[in-house]
């Protein structure tokens, strides 16, 4: 539980440097492009930014084209990242064309169905988790679902004070001590909200970030807001966008 919420908090922090375009060279041999990025090395493994636009890569580090990714987008003939057949762009301050709400289809994160977020793209993803970040990098969701037997490492005698003696103590034992904590009852059911005021200083994640913790079955269903959701109602895009 502990790691799970250490690399939510890790995740954020990545997102919200932004993405940087990188400086290499495009190669091709008789599997396809591949990109070398200058240092011995080359990308693979998921998205990445170059030159303005996003390209998804194998494992192996070749560059899908003219087709649908594993997470659900098309890439034109150049392998680029397209919607409605229109490439997606990124300058220095952000994409200057988003995916349109509701482009991408719902994902699954255990028993959690996940719509993306009106304003955002579905960044990176893992098993039953999902990264979702702004085209200005100032924002970050993650949903993720994992299996409640990660809960038993945890002595929940020495926490009965506590009103949900796992998820408070996970959540004090990786953030630090809360601002704020109310059990809150959305379409989806009972969680359990933390709230974080700042954490700039202890994170680098600029703004504040609210959790959205429940033991749901043999699950465990985590949704974090990182980044400037001050003004926002992260329950009604709990509401919206969590079914």
């Amino acid at each position: 539980m502990k790691r799970s919420l250490v690399l939510i908090v890790a995740a954020a922090v990545t997102l919200a440097c932004g993405f940087p375009s990188l400086a290499g060279e495009w190669k091709q041999d008789e599997k396809g492009w591949w990109y070398d990025n200058g240092d011995s090395g080359w990308e693979h493994s998921g998205w990445k930014w170059i030159d303005g636009k996003c390209y998804y890569f194998t494992p192996e580090g070749y560059c899908l084209q003219n087709t649908t990714t594993p997470d659900g987008y098309t890439v034109n003939a150049d392998g680029a990242w397209t919607v409605a057949g229109i490439v997606q762009l990124r300058n220095a301050q952000g994409m200057s064309q988003v995916v349109e709400a509701g482009a991408s289809r719902p994902v699954q994160a255990g028993s959690l169905k996940v719509v993306t977020p009106d304003g955002f793209w579905q960044a990176s993803q893992d098993e039953n988790s999902y990264l979702y970040g702004n085209p200005e990098g100032t924002k970050a969701i993650t949903v993720i679902s994992r299996s409640a037997d990660e809960l038993a490492i945890f002595d929940q005698t020495e926490f009965a004070g506590m009103k949900s003696p796992v998820l408070d103590y996970a959540m004090t034992m990786t953030l630090g001590a809360y601002t704020s904590r109310e059990d809150v009852a959305l379409n989806t059911g009972a969680w359990t909200r933390y709230h974080y005021h700042d954490l700039s200083g202890q994170f680098g994640i600029p703004g504040t970030l609210t959790a959205y913790l429940r033991l749901h079955g043999t699950e465990i269903n985590m949704v974090v807001f990182a980044g400037d959701f001050d003004s926002t109602d992260t329950d009604a895009l709990m509401n919206t966008y969590i079914k």
